[in-house]
């Protein structure tokens, strides 16, 4: 019997829409998964590691396809580049896909969307890739060593190095392409830690709490964020440990009035604005919470406390991992003129409490970073 859906048919879409049409990998794959809920979780799985991964790895990916390939990665048709670039991650870095299966499918989807003259050209380039993947070649310059293996762009390489010195950039970017648990940051004005996860026990999931903090919690078991009622409920946010630690950098007093000059959702903003209030309820002025001003494209958004704004963070840390556009498009850098590709840029709706099914424990992706900072 064949299948309705094509799990590596709705992989290429999205990579379609994300590399050929600029749109924001978070979105878009969160909008897919929404709408294609009624699936295994197995299959929702394969789905966003394959695509997240692709992305991840995009860098790296197409340095391998150029070695195999007669037709350089840029000067493929997009469909063939994106089915090519899926499978590839497939070929190295999904053993429990075989390689086989992973040419075959790839074959098949190029003929579904209307490449049949290109199947043998599919077919060998991917069998190729299977046969000689485990002796590539990388680069023999460093820097460019380092850029392709970890897909990270030279421009980022410059930065990092001279600010950390190559044996910790090293160490960061190793880390990078390792497999992070979902944290989420319990929010303390509305339920305790302990309540939390009792809940959170009760509905399935798994939960241990983070070392770095005591309200971050690492949470798995689970088959859907917006399934779980306490997410409903707005009990917990989704957000790295990286950018809770900003709110507790950042300390604010009772009455403050704190302004977040770049916030794109605003996570960090309301993560602030939960510790103004309950700071406030310890010194005794519960009404004296401070105020909370986020700054978006174009206008400020305030809120007092929690009660004027009420949402889910997007965010991880900022360059990595998914924060307000989905993309590792990395934030300001002080010297740096300019900013980097599609900072800043947002929409009314990443207020809401929609991102908690994005958040899948993977950094982010590589796609918009080849370029050099706007400005530059």
């Amino acid at each position: 019997m064949t299948k309705s859906v094509n799990e590596r048919e709705i992989v290429l879409a999205v990579l379609m829409e994300v590399t050929e049409k600029g749109a924001y990998s978070h979105q878009i794959l969160g909008d897919v998964l929404a709408k294609y809920q009624y699936l295994e979780k197995r299959e929702r799985a394969f789905i966003t590691r394959v695509t997240e991964g692709t992305l991840e790895h995009l860098i790296e990916i197409d340095y391998i396809l150029d070695q195999f390939s007669k037709v350089k990665v840029r000067k493929m048709k997009p469909v063939i580049r994106g089915i090519l670039r899926s499978s590839v991650y497939q070929l190295k870095y999904m053993d429990s896909v075989p390689d086989r299966a992973v040419c075959s499918e790839a074959v098949k989807l190029a003929v579904k969307k209307g490449f049949s003259g290109l199947k043998g050209y599919v077919n060998g380039v991917l069998r190729t890739a299977a046969r000689e993947l485990p002796g590539i070649a990388y680069p023999s310059d460093r820097k460019q060593e380092m850029s392709v293996r970890y897909s990270c762009p030279e421009w980022i390489l410059d930065l990092w190095q001279q600010e950390y010195g190559e044996a910790k950039t090293e160490i960061m970017l190793r880390s990078l392409q390792e497999e992070h648990p979902l944290t989420i940051r319990c929010c303390r004005n509305r339920i305790s830690v302990e309540e939390l996860r009792s809940r959170l026990e009760e509905e399935g999931v798994k939960s241990e709490i983070h070392p770095y903090l005591p309200y971050a919690l690492s949470i798995s078991g689970y088959d859907y964020l917006e399934g779980l009622e306490t997410f409903r409920e707005g009990f917990f946010a989704v957000q790295d440990v990286s950018s809770m630690l900003v709110g507790e950098l950042a300390a604010p007093r009772a009455g403050a009035q704190v302004l977040d000059v770049c916030a794109a959702p605003g996570g960090k903003s309301l993560h602030v604005a939960e510790e103004l209030i309950l700071a406030a309820e310890a010194s005794g002025s519960p009404e004296n919470c401070g105020m909370v001003e986020g700054g978006l494209p174009g206008r400020l958004c305030s809120g007092s406390g929690m009660d004027r704004e009420s949402g889910s963070c997007t965010g991880r840390s900022a360059l990595f991992r998914p924060g307000g556009n989905g993309q590792k498009t990395g934030p300001e850098i002080p010297g740096i003129p300019g900013r980097y590709p599609g900072a800043g840029r947002s929409s009314e709706k990443d207020l809401k409490l929609r991102t908690g099914l994005r958040k899948t424990g993977r950094r982010s992706h590589v796609q918009h970073l080849y370029g050099q900072p706007c400005g530059k």
